[in-house]
């Protein structure tokens, strides 16, 4: 029996680190599947590229032991598609999935469609979910509501920050406002500092105690 998987929630601006976060935590991953509309994780981690449904079809039907495959859809409508190609293929063996620029493909009310059931039901089969979005507020309440880790990068605007303590239960000046340094708010309620580094190209992540620059 798998443990269950865990649903990680990484927000912030554009450039603020929130991409490079997911990188580190799914750097090591044996069967990793990513919605990659700009092409990042591909053109950085040399993913097998599909494009097209078709492709993604073949490239699954294949990979019945480690794989790495970044998805670029040709639509944004393809997401629910996605969402139902990632959800089988986890189910035969453990995953990690990530989904890149989450607001342009979900709503900011509930989780529906494909991806509904990947995010209730696809952790009971260990897998686990990474969700990038720039504004909390943006994306639906049920990926906010249950994430086991909550990553916060530099918010786009002080409203933003505003958003993100209030719903979280965060003093303003939890919120980091300097880029490459990361708030992570776990489901217990811990709370971690940390601040990306890099060796070459490839971040990690360090725990510091404060942060540069804050919201107040």
């Amino acid at each position: 029996m798998r443990p269950d998987g865990k649903l990680v929630f990484s927000i912030g601006a554009s450039r603020s680190g929130k991409t490079q976060f997911v990188m580190t935590q799914v750097r090591a991953s044996r069967r990793l599947l990513v919605w990659d509309v700009e092409g990042e994780y591909a053109a950085k981690h040399g993913l097998t590229v599909a494009e097209g449904k078709a492709a993604l079809l073949a490239a699954l039907k294949a990979a019945t032991g480690p794989a790495r495959i970044a998805y670029h859809p040709k639509s944004l409508k393809e997401f629910d598609f996605f969402c139902r190609c990632a959800f089988n293929w986890s189910r035969q063996a453990q995953a990690d999935i990530v989904c890149e620029e989450l607001a342009a493909s979900t709503n900011a009310v509930k989780a529906g469609g494909a991806w509904g059931v990947l995010v209730t039901r696809g952790l009971k089969y260990g897998t686990n979910i990474y969700a990038v979005v720039q504004r909390a507020q943006e994306t639906d309440k049920s990926v906010l509501g249950n994430a086991s880790v909550i990553n916060i990068c530099r918010p786009n605007t002080r409203r933003d920050a505003e958003y993100i303590a209030g719903v979280l239960g965060l003093e303003l000046s939890d919120i980091p406002d300097v880029d490459l340094c990361m708030l992570q708010r776990h489901k217990t309620r811990e709370l971690v500092k940390t601040a990306l580094r890099f060796r070459g190209n490839v971040p990690y992540l360090v725990k510091v105690a404060e942060f540069d620059k804050v919201f107040s």
